[in-house]
């Protein structure tokens, strides 16, 4: 069983393993597994490969798509917010502005199993917001919220909809806990290589972690460190125990390179390093902050390599 501590929400065909509740607090070093390695660090950062598909591609580029197909997310229902699984998404030309585009999606609002709800197409983003935007509510009908230990697959939603868990949202509440469903899972998908004979390891080029999908070339955040480390993925490693080769039994793992954000003071002449191997989203992104920041700060922020080619289990990610 893949183990994945639960995540704060105010911070293709795959493999799928339940994720229980997290049981350490972050460490403030640099985690065992990168201080086993033997020798110094390695200073010299990863190549970025290239895109594997095209939706990689497109997910890899500046300003061009908020939300990704398979996604959990809010979308406005009018009165107020629902939860949604994002399923497609377009570029429009914009009519007042034709220089630019506007993404359309098209999404599945969550609900019960006796009360499925049809697509729902957003015209902009703005009708979008990301599932860890917001804590999901507690359930509506108080036999739900006072009963722990209830799933999505173990309710009797019959009984809800007939008001023997008392008044509420049926709908609503169907909608809370199938996003918690998928929020306490992973699924890995677009594989690569399969070496269970010779090593038990196979590797992805993706990993929906909970609600989010994260491709190799992608920085995510880590539970250990400083708070504000960062991983760039290189490699996503689906490793099986010696002689099985079932899911229940293996670990992930993510190699990678590990950075730390870090400042300059800012002086004529002093530029914080150009690392190219840093994904292009990630640099653009320092770069505003920078723009927004140097003015009044009068310090320079920069993602400085800590450690090349580092290996982390699943569980250390944010």
């Amino acid at each position: 069983m893949v183990i994945i501590p639960s995540r704060s929400h105010s911070e293709d065909k795959g493999i799928s393993a339940t994720k229980p509740p997290a049981s350490k607090p972050p460490s403030a070093t640099l985690p065992p597994a990168i201080a086993r390695q033997a020798g110094p660090p390695p200073s010299t950062p990863t190549q970025l490969a290239p895109a594997k598909c095209f939706e990689q591609d497109q997910d890899s580029q500046w300003s061009k798509y908020l939300f990704r197909p398979g996604e959990l997310a809010w979308f406005n229902r009018g009165n107020a917010w629902g939860l949604s699984v994002i399923l497609k998404r377009t570029l429009e030309r914009e009519l007042q502005n034709p220089s630019k585009d506007r993404a359309r999606y098209l999404v599945q609002p969550l609900s019960n199993p006796l009360q499925q709800k049809p697509t729902k197409i957003i015209e902009s983003e703005d009708g979008l917001r990301p599932w860890l935007a917001w804590s999901p509510p507690a359930p509506t009908h108080s036999g739900l919220a006072n009963t722990p230990g209830l799933t999505y697959g173990t309710i009797d939603w019959r009984g809800v909809t007939e008001g023997r868990y008392g008044q509420g949202d049926a709908e609503v509440d169907g909608s809370i806990f199938a996003a918690k469903a998928v929020d306490d899972s992973l699924t890995l998908f677009h594989p690569l290589t399969n070496n269970t004979v010779t090593t038990g390891e196979r590797t992805y080029n993706g990993i929906y972690l909970g609600g989010e999908k994260i491709w190799t070339g992608e920085p995510v955040r880590l539970r250990v460190g400083s708070g504000q480390d960062i991983m760039v993925v290189h490699s996503i490693v689906e490793r099986l125990k010696p002689g099985s080769t079932s899911i229940a039994s293996a670990t992930v793992l993510l190699v990678g390179d590990i950075y730390k954000f870090s400042t300059l003071s800012l002086q004529p002449g002093v530029e914080p390093p150009d690392n190219r191997h840093l994904p292009l989203r990630l640099r653009q992104d320092m770069e505003y902050r920078n723009r927004a920041t140097i003015p009044i700060k009068r310090t320079m922020s920069f993602w400085k390599l800590a450690q090349a080619q580092a290996k982390l289990p699943v569980t250390d990610i944010k």
